[in-house]
C-alpha cells in the first residue's frame, strides 16, 4: 500500500507538471507570434506586452563601405515604435501572412524558438518572470527569398 501511495504521488506530480508545460507551450508560441502580429497590424500595446524592456534585438549585415559584417541593435523603444508605424501602408508584408513558432526548447523559465515569416528567420529567446513569458534576445535575417546581402 506504501509503495502504491508513493507510484500514485510520483503520477500526479508529472501529471501537473505536464499541465504546466503545456500551457507554458502555448504561452510561449502567443507571444512569440505576438511580436509579428503586432508589427503586421499596428499594436503597439501588444508589442509592450510581448517584448521584455531589456530586450536585445540584432541582425547582421555587410557594410557597403568596408565589406565587413557589423550587428545592427534594435531597442525595445524601437519596437514599440515600429508597431505603431512600420506597417501602416499595409505593403510590409502578404495580406495573409504565414507566421510560424517552432518552440526548439522550453524549460521552467527559459525558452527557445525559430520563428519563420514571409519576411525574416528568427531565433528567439523569452524568459518566464512573474509569470509572463518575455522575448529577451532576439536574432533575425531575411528570408532567403527576401534576401538583401
Amino acid at each position: 500500500m506504501k509503495l502504491l501511495s508513493i507510484l500514485l504521488c510520483i503520477v500526479l506530480a508529472y501529471s501537473q507538471d505536464s499541465i504546466a508545460n503545456e500551457h507554458d507551450r502555448k504561452e510561449v508560441e502567443r507571444v512569440s507570434l505576438g511580436y509579428l502580429v503586432a508589427l503586421q497590424q499596428l499594436k503597439p500595446e501588444l508589442m509592450a506586452e510581448v517584448m521584455h524592456p531589456n530586450l536585445a534585438k540584432r541582425t547582421s549585415y555587410i557594410d557597403s563601405k568596408t565589406g565587413k559584417v557589423l550587428l545592427h541593435d534594435t531597442s525595445y523603444d524601437e519596437m514599440i515604435q515600429y508597431a505603431k508605424s512600420w506597417n501602416i501602408k499595409g505593403d510590409k508584408f502578404p495580406k495573409s501572412p504565414t507566421n510560424k513558432a517552432h518552440i526548439l526548447d522550453l524549460q521552467r523559465n527559459m525558452a527557445s524558438v525559430k520563428l519563420e515569416s514571409d519576411n525574416w528567420y528568427e531565433y528567439l529567446h523569452l524568459v518566464k518572470i512573474n509569470d509572463q513569458w518575455k522575448i529577451v534576445n532576439l536574432y533575425w535575417q531575411y528570408h532567403p527569398k527576401n534576401r538583401k546581402n
